[in-house]
């Protein structure tokens, strides 16, 4: 016999996803219409998931910065940015908006050409953009021109790809930048913003291949509570492993039993998917 729970479970879990798009696409237009002069709701949808994520501790201090256009024959588009303190992880934010209820789904396409675009924006960065901005002296030009100064001495380039469709992706690493930065990429869809701002999640999980990392399985042990409702394992995991993590990772790292932070989890899985493709996830 076939329990119909697990459907009713889903249309609810559906119903919750729907009403908290409707809700936010409300905010989102009536921020807007709020203002003196005309906004566009791509700008206030990014404006206000950043301001929500950065709250939550998600994303450490993003600052709003709509930029598009076209280096040469390249064309790159951010939405906003942040820079760690250290000057070693530099965050791109970019946007895929629709306004569209119920959320549609995001083709592949778009989330490859939004990252893309991203990504462009600090290669050009990088190659002298702020030489080609105009006007001179905007937080654009800034930005630009403190990449092109700084990107020696970046670690880790992390794209976020906010949109209030279905996505279906969460965290890749897509390798490394030719000069050895490494390239993260999160995607934030209409789910994971669900799953973190309107469930109340204070931040998604870290997907981790320790096989992929070590070359082996690693063992672990069975530490479950007779009757629980959970399974719990424990394993030890080397000091190089975790210097490697936070290098990705920075302060989402933090993980209990690690480095003592609360209300963390860390998520071990095992990719299959291979190719030479840095954006091999996407297709």
């Amino acid at each position: 016999m076939i329990s119909g729970r697990p459907y009713e479970y889903r249309r609810m879990s559906d119903q919750a996803l729907i009403s908290y798009a409707h809700n936010l696409k409300a905010e989102v237009e009536h921020s807007a219409q709020g203002e003196a002069e005309w906004v566009c709701p791509e700008e206030e949808f990014t404006r206000i998931v950043l301001e929500k994520l950065a709250d939550e501790g998600t994303l450490d201090n993003p600052s709003l910065l709509y930029q598009e256009g076209s280096f040469g024959w390249v064309k790159y588009k951010i939405t906003g940015f942040s820079i760690s303190d250290t000057e070693d992880r530099i965050l791109l934010a970019t946007t895929v908006y629709s306004g569209e209820l119920p959320p549609r789904r995001l083709v592949t396409d778009e989330i490859r050409s939004a990252i893309i675009r991203a990504l462009n924006f600090y290669k050009c960065s990088c190659d002298g953009l702020h030489e080609k901005i105009e006007p001179a002296n905007t937080e654009a030009s800034d930005l630009a021109r403190r990449i092109y100064e700084m990107h020696d001495g970046i670690d880790v380039l992390h794209v976020v790809l906010l949109s209030d469709c279905n996505t279906g992706l969460g965290s890749l690493d897509v390798g490394e930048t030719k000069d050895g930065t490494r390239i993260l990429v999160d995607i934030y869809g209409i789910e994971k913003l669900h799953r973190i701002l309107g469930v109340g999640l204070t931040r998604d999980d870290i997907v981790l291949d320790f096989e992929e990392a070590t070359g082996a399985a690693w063992p672990c042990l069975m530490t479950t509570y007779e009757n629980a409702d959970f399974d719990a394992y424990l394993t030890a995991i080397p000091g190089s492993i975790l210097a490697d993590i936070y290098e990705k990772y920075g302060t989402r790292s933090s993980v209990p039993g690690c480095t003592g932070a609360p209300k963390r989890q860390c998520r071990v899985e095992k990719d299959n998917s291979g190719g030479a493709d840095p954006l091999h996830r996407l297709q």
